[in-house]
Parts: C-alpha cells; sequence; structure tokens
C-alpha cells in the first residue's frame, strides 16, 4: 500500500513540475542576463523531462530511470542557481547551496519511489514454436 502511495505522489509531482516548466519556460521577457537564461532554459528542460519521464514511468520504459535522474540533476541545477540569477550577490551562497541540497533530496526520493521502489513488470515468455 505505501509503494503504490510514495509511487503516485512521485508521478503528481513530476507531472506538476512538468506542467509548471512547460509553463513558466517559454517565458523569456524576465530574462535580462546570462544565468538568468541558463535557469529559463533549465525551467523548460524539466518541463519537459517531468512529463516524458511520468509518461515512461507509467508505460514501464527502460529508459524510465535515466529519465527521471535527468529530471533530477535539472531540477537541483535550477534550485541552486536561481536564486542567486534573480537575487543577485545579495543571495547568501549557503542558502543557495542549501535550496540546491533540498531539491536533490527530493528528486531523490522521487526517482527512489518512481524506479528503485517498483516491482518490475512480469517478464514475458519467449514464443517457441
Amino acid at each position: 500500500m505505501w509503494r503504490t502511495v510514495a509511487r503516485v505522489t512521485a508521478l503528481v509531482l513530476l507531472l506538476a513540475s512538468g506542467g509548471i516548466g512547460l509553463r513558466d519556460g517559454f517565458d523569456w521577457s524576465g530574462v535580462t542576463n546570462a544565468p538568468q537564461a541558463v535557469v529559463t532554459g533549465g525551467v523548460l528542460a524539466y518541463g519537459v523531462l517531468g512529463v516524458v519521464a511520468a509518461l515512461a514511468v507509467v508505460r514501464r520504459w527502460r529508459s524510465a530511470g535515466w529519465l527521471v535522474a535527468l529530471w533530477g540533476i535539472d531540477v537541483t541545477m535550477v534550485a541552486t542557481l536561481a536564486p542567486r540569477a534573480y537575487g543577485g550577490p545579495d543571495v547568501p551562497l549557503v542558502g543557495a547551496l542549501a535550496g540546491g541540497l533540498a531539491t536533490a533530496l527530493l528528486a531523490y526520493g522521487i526517482w527512489w519511489a518512481t524506479i528503485r521502489n517498483v516491482r518490475p513488470a512480469a517478464p514475458v515468455a519467449p514464443v517457441s514454436r
């Protein structure tokens, strides 16, 4: 039961971040410098990766593990860079790194709930004639 709850929660978070990333990733109107462009591109990337990774997990594609891991790396990168990119040098580096670490832990939990915690699909017996 708890495996199902963890997996459904993780899939909802993947889809939610995917939807938010797709919505906000196309808004380049507030981008004024290179770090902001990197963050906005990362937001668009985790939008695409979140939707595709959720689909891959549900369909049990072999690439699901890599897609969820790439999504987690991208979300962590955005969460680490965004405070400094938009807040400038006034944002403490420790705060930006702490936000990145917290995001990395959440991304690992989502990866674990969707990939490591799932029983594999029943293997298909080879057809012999």
